[in-house]
């Protein structure tokens, strides 16, 4: 089941990295490669201020095994992924036992919202292993009361991978539970708060983020400090980090329903029942297994207010509404629901066909892709049929994606990044000027991806800064990008442009119906020219 569950996680991982975030933590990685400096750490603009390290660390570590490459930049995703669904698992068998750990460890492997965090790496990934691992360790600590500093050790790692969030999100997680009896039965509330260890929880946290943290405060300033601890994370709520957008509240509901992908109908019905049952009863005693509830929900109301939402601020809490899947998948089998499994099943057939129509619209796909594409839930639905009704229930909800997965991974996403030029347009940069160490860059901003692909610093330079440049240095590559600069901007400075190679890009990060239309895809990509610049001989 596992297995299943995550091999499309292998597919793709040797594509391209989508510009900006992506690029920019893997250009971040290899700088740490080139400088040596493990704390203090740059991009192509000076010091890297906006996330914490974990992930350009790991990509860093895996850039000495592997070399500098796309696949060196995604695979930590991959390991922490493996992390993600290894504290899901812990979390699982602790509220209940192995065959709910192990099913839900498979539904989070098979999101859409875990595949879409190794197809883009970010920082969430290592941010959702490290918090998931945090509330597994807290929920085992009960038993083993020493598991609280592995607890407060993980939070910390979180706290190193997007900020005080990595501490936060365990809080919201456990605290609605920890103060009441049933978590630790005979002890006071202020008992078992303390149980918890904070104040000297909090000291080790301290003690671990402390050497990034005083070396940022110490190379860049205390204004860097206090921007990645603070405006970066609760300036996200209320705006004054910069960043804003005109989303709803209900952004992330709608988000769920195709994050939570395959298992988000079961994830609803479980909180509809136990609405339902908590309306019946009239009260709330404390139970641990209502932890995955909690995990789900504050935090969805804590990002539902923030001024700035993104989709994968809803990743993190993927583990919970697997959990929470899980726990319906079992209950729907005890009581012998047959008709969710055909329901389970239709659903899986017009997953396929949607992905299969997908393709077809968007990408060229050869007819082995498309025979994957349909015989994959077939072959799992004769597989699973002599197993219990939980196996196949959990089984057609994996294979509703899996197959949808792997063409995503292995034909659509190298497809998709076809149209981002920049690898192409770096490695044809270092061909034909081996020693420049600055590439500069008119008519567009410079590109991450350039940088990481390059080895170069993307600089934009007007054509005046240009003029400056070439009588240092004499002729240079230089990047005409697709906002319209007349040729006789450069030739009034004294430059002649000599067309090395042209490209035709489009931003993948925004992609829309107008480029996924292949009848005006064309009309919708921007051509990016790569030019030897050097002076005019009437300049000479």
């Amino acid at each position: 089941m596992l297995g299943l569950a995550l091999a499309p996680a292998f597919f793709g991982l040797g594509v391209g990295l989508q510009e900006v975030d992506a690029a920019q933590y893997a250009d971040v990685a290899r700088r740490i490669l080139e400088t040596g400096e493990w704390l203090h750490l740059r991009d192509m603009n000076g010091p890297f201020v906006n996330k914490p390290p974990v992930m350009m660390w790991a990509q860093a570590l895996t850039m000495v095994v592997l070399g500098v490459s796309n696949l060196a930049a995604r695979l930590p995703t991959l390991f922490f992924g493996a992390l993600a669904v290894l504290g899901t698992f812990w979390a699982g068998r602790t509220l209940k036992d192995a065959q709910h750990a192990i099913v839900a460890g498979a539904l989070l492997g098979s999101s859409v919202a875990f595949h879409s965090m190794i197809a883009d790496p970010k920082v969430d990934m290592p941010l959702m292993a490290f918090t998931t691992l945090a509330i597994a360790a807290t929920l085992a600590a009960r038993e083993r009361p020493r598991l609280i500093w592995a607890a407060w050790a993980f939070a910390a790692l979180g706290m190193l991978s997007k900020g005080p969030i990595g501490v936060v999100l365990p809080m919201l997680a456990v605290g609605p539970e920890v103060i009441r009896a049933q978590w630790q039965p005979g002890t006071s509330w202020l008992g078992r708060i303390a149980g918890l260890k904070p104040i000297r929880g909090l000291l080790l946290v301290a003690l671990i983020i402390s050497p990034f943290y005083y070396t940022l405060a110490t190379r860049v300033g205390s204004e860097a400090l206090h921007f990645m601890l603070w405006r970066q994370n609760v300036g996200r709520l209320d705006g004054s980090s910069g960043y804003r957008d005109t989303s709803t509240p209900l952004f992330f509901l709608h988000t769920a329903l195709w994050a939570f992908l395959p298992f988000v109908p079961l994830t609803i019905a479980n909180l509809i029942r136990r609405a339902v049952g908590l309306a019946r009863a009239r009260e709330m005693p404390g139970a641990i297994a209502r932890i995955p509830v909690w995990w789900l929900l504050l935090p969805l109301l804590l990002i539902s207010s923030s001024a700035n939402k993104l989709p994968q601020y809803l990743y993190w809490s993927t583990p919970a509404a697997a959990l929470l899947a899980t726990d319906e998948i079992f209950a729907l089998s005890e009581r012998g629901a047959k008709h969710w499994l055909l329901g389970v099943r239709v659903l899986s057939a017009l997953a396929c066909l949607a992905g299969l129509l997908t393709v077809v619209f968007v990408a060229p796909a050869s007819w082995w892709w498309l025979g994957l594409l349909v015989a994959t839930p077939i072959l799992i639905a004769w597989r699973t049929a002599r197993l219990a009704p939980v196996h196949r229930l959990s089984y057609a909800l994996l294979g509703s994606l899996v197959a949808g997965l792997v063409m995503f991974k292995g034909a659509f996403l190298p497809w998709l990044l076809t149209h981002q030029p920049f690898e192409a347009i770096g490695e044809r940069v270092q061909l034909e000027e081996p020693n420049q160490t600055v590439l500069p860059v008119c008519a567009m901003a410079p590109p991450y991806a350039l940088a990481f692909y390059s080895h170069r610093v993307p600089r934009y330079m007007s054509p005046t800064e240009l003029r400056e440049a070439v009588n240092e240095s004499g002729p240079r590559l230089m990047l005409l990008g697709p906002d319209f600069l007349p040729r006789q901007d450069f030739e009034a400075m004294g430059l002649q442009l000599t067309p090395v190679a042209r490209y035709l890009g489009y931003p993948i990060s925004r992609v829309n119906g107008r480029f996924l239309n292949g009848a005006t895809r064309e009309a919708s990509l921007k051509p990016l020219e790569l030019m030897r610049v050097s002076l005019a001989p009437s300049a000479l």
